[in-house]
Formats: structure tokens, sequence, C-alpha cells
């Protein structure tokens, strides 16, 4: 259960989120993406069958779970990230309402900074995507091959941070590593309900709060920091909802690969307004409601077509809500 008590004694100072399922959607480009790498290797998966628990622990586990083997791993990521890099990364629509409570945190004197599992070249192209890099003081991330935990990445997130006082930072993430993360530095942990966990996912994980909504998780964050005489508490505070970190290039005019007239046709489309916020409240009532996840930890060592293949451990895959 998360704890019913202040997120911090004393005003939040730093803030590290999570990307993937937390800042933006990313199901459509990493699930294709996935698919993409996972035949090039003699794996095909269905396009019925969920793949969106894939959404947020490093790549490396997440193919050796679908029984990748070590030999065919290389080929599995090059081909994930030459997909990835080319189209998946602009598939990923933002969570409305996040650049602006990064905006606001920003100016409010708040630093912030990415942890993300994805490399962290991919995370710096992403903020630049939407525009939101300038905001973050650090980028951290994981090695092209996956190979770091959640908690390497935020430990290297806090040392370009200049290690600062871990009762004032908090980590800001949607599935179990984000909050294992912070567990592992220190810091305390907020889940957001909209991304990617299994239900009851992260409150077993122990996460110090859990919200279901942006304005809650800006009401948890901010209260004004530079006003801020009391401790920070949740309004709800037991809902049950490529190398290593660096910090940004001063160059901020350097585009990821799209034409400057796509960037801002796609800047424009996935702003935070009415018809965006109704779509993602769509989309995500459709994926609670769907009830397709499994637990962690168990594997498919087969193709993968919608059933059970045998294996010294199964991973059954679920073929999404009104499929066949």
């Amino acid at each position: 259960m998360p704890r019913s008590e202040p997120v911090a004694s004393q005003p939040l100072t730093t803030v590290l989120f999570d990307l993937d399922g937390t800042l933006t959607d990313p199901e459509v480009g990493i699930t294709a993406s996935y698919r993409h790498g996972l035949a090039a290797v003699g794996r095909p998966v269905a396009d019925d069958v969920d793949l969106s628990w894939m959404i947020g622990p490093p790549i490396g586990e997440n193919l050796h779970l679908l029984g990748v083997t070590a030999a065919e791993l290389p080929v599995a990521v090059q081909a994930y990230r030459r997909r990835h890099l080319a189209t998946g990364l602009y598939e990923a629509i933002l969570v409305p309402g996040m650049a602006e409570l990064v905006r606001t945190l920003h100016a409010a004197g708040v630093r912030l900074a990415l942890a993300t599992g994805k490399p962290t070249g991919d995370g710096e192209l992403t903020l630049k995507h939407f525009g939101l890099a300038t905001y973050f003081a650090v980028i951290a991330g994981n090695t092209v091959q996956g190979l770091l935990s959640k908690a390497d990445v935020v430990a290297d997130a806090l040392r370009l941070l200049g290690s600062p006082d871990p009762a004032r930072v908090a980590m800001v993430g949607d599935r179990r590593h984000d909050v294992e993360g912070a567990a592992a530095n220190g810091i305390t942990s907020i889940g957001v309900g909209w991304g990617f966990a299994a239900d009851g996912e992260l409150a077993t994980a122990g996460a110090d709060q859990i919200v279901t909504t942006v304005d809650e998780l800006a009401r948890l964050l901010l209260a004004a920091p530079a006003a801020r005489t009391g401790p920070l508490a949740s309004d709800h505070p037991t809902d049950q909802a490529g190398g290593r970190g660096r910090r940004p290039a001063a160059d901020t005019s350097r585009r990821p690969p799209m034409a400057q007239q796509e960037h801002e046709d796609a800047a424009a489309d996935r702003g935070a307004g009415d018809d965006a916020k109704a779509k993602f409240r769509e989309a995500l009532d459709r994926k609670k409601a769907a009830q397709h996840r499994t637990a962690d930890g168990q594997t498919n060592t087969g193709n993968v077509h919608g059933s059970e293949t045998s294996g010294p451990v199964q991973r059954t895959f679920r073929r999404r809500a009104g499929s066949a």
C-alpha cells in the first residue's frame, strides 16, 4: 500500500521523470518496433497480441523473456533500433498536461532530470522532438543494449545532478522498475496510473504515492515550491490506481531526423487540447478495461501467436480485447 505520510518533509528541489508511459504514450511505436526486432530473429508476433507490458523494462530483459537467445540478441536489438529511430520514436504522443507540468516545475525552480530505460540518445531525441529538452538539467538513460537496471539509471541521474539531498528528490514513473530504482537510491517514488503497469503493480512494488491524473500529480509536486511552508502531501495518498546519462548539449537547435515542417505539425497535433485529452482518456479506459496484462517474470520460448508455447517457463499472451 502507498504510504499515507507526506512525500517530503521539505519542498522538493528535484524531480526525476520516467519517459515511456509517464511523459509520453509510446505504445504504437515501441510495440511495432519490438515486432520488427522479433521477426528479424524468426520469432514473429501476431498483430493482435498485446505487447504493451514490454514498455518500461530494458530491451534486453524484454527480449530474454520472449526467449531470444544471447546469439540472437544483437540482431533483434539492431532491428528494433533501426525501426524505432526511423519511425517509432515519432509515433509517441505526449500525455495531455505533462508538458505544462514540466514547464511549470521548471519555472518554479525545481530541477528536472529524465531517467529513462531508453538509451540516453533516444531520450534526448524524444524530449527535443516535443520541445521539452531545454527544461531538463540532466538526461540519463540506458545503454543501447539495455544492460542497466533502472536503479543504475536513477543513480546516474543523481550523480549528474550533483547528488542532491535525497529527502528532497522524487522519481515519477509508471512501472515497478521506477519504484525499485527510487528505493535503491533512497528517494521518494510516485507512481502514475495512466501508464503500462499491471493492476496493483505499483502498490505491490511499494510506491510511496500513486496518482491517477496529471492534475493530482501537479498538486503533489507543486503547491508553489518557492512559497511552500508545510509538507508536500497527496490529496489521495492511498489511491490504488546509447550511453550513460549526460547533461543535454548546450546547442538545442539540433533537431531529430525529420523535416522542420513535419516537426512543427507533429508538435501542434500532440498538444494538450480538449480533443487530445478526451482521446487519451478513452484509450486509457480501454487499456484498463481490457485487463490483458500478465504477471512479470514469465517467458515464452517460441514464436508468439497468441497462445502458450512450451518451454521451461511459459508466458501467456492474450489477444487484444475485441480481436478474433
